[in-house]
């Protein structure tokens, strides 16, 4: 029977943590009474900076990983384990600076809140997840009262067992290493 090795990568964290995100930041959002005045994230970017969004329909979330958070460790119990940052993020435009500075420090507060409910992050992170940081950045425009604002909130997502090797047994090429000696006669 074949079965698939076990491999995480920052990939599979950030895909979980935008499962966890579209799971539960709505009803995160409804329980602080904020739904009308936050709005809904349509739609969660995967992308290698939150500023390649700053552009997108508005609100708008973007998850990014910068890599490992430190060198991974091994242990014969657990294998390879490993703890990546992962940052979520959010941009959002107000009404006026103050509007716009509100709506995004409450975006990172709702994240946040999501991650901390959700330290496993549907048993990817089975080493657990620590809130690393908080991040604003309030980007005014001339002329415009209106001012487009993003928030950051990052995570240090560990995972042990991170690369199954034993699995891949089953897949490597069989080699033998049988061999026939015949004496020689002299």
């Amino acid at each position: 029977m074949s079965t698939t090795p076990r491999l995480v990568t920052a990939e599979t964290l950030c895909q979980a943590v935008e499962a966890t995100l579209r799971a539960d930041l709505p009803g995160v959002v409804a329980a602080f009474g904020w739904t009308e005045r936050l709005g809904a994230i349509e739609d969660w970017h995967q992308v290698p900076r939150l500023e390649a969004i700053s552009t997108a329909n508005l609100p708008a979330g973007a998850i990014t990983s910068p890599g490992l958070v430190r060198p991974p460790t091994y242990s014969r119990s657990s294998g390879w384990s490993a703890t990546w940052r992962v940052v979520a993020g959010v941009y959002v435009r107000g009404e006026d600076h103050h509007d716009t500075a509100a709506r995004c420090r409450d975006w990172a507060g709702v994240i946040r809140t999501v991650f901390l409910a959700n330290r496993s992050l549907g048993g990817v992170a089975d080493g657990g997840l620590v809130w690393a940081g908080e991040e604003y950045d309030e980007q005014p425009q001339k002329s415009v009262a209106r001012t487009l604002a993003a928030c950051a909130v990052a995570i240090d997502v560990s995972a042990t067992n991170v690369i199954d090797t034993a699995a891949l047994d089953e897949h490597r090429p069989v080699e033998s290493f049988n061999h026939t000696i015949t004496p020689l006669e002299s």
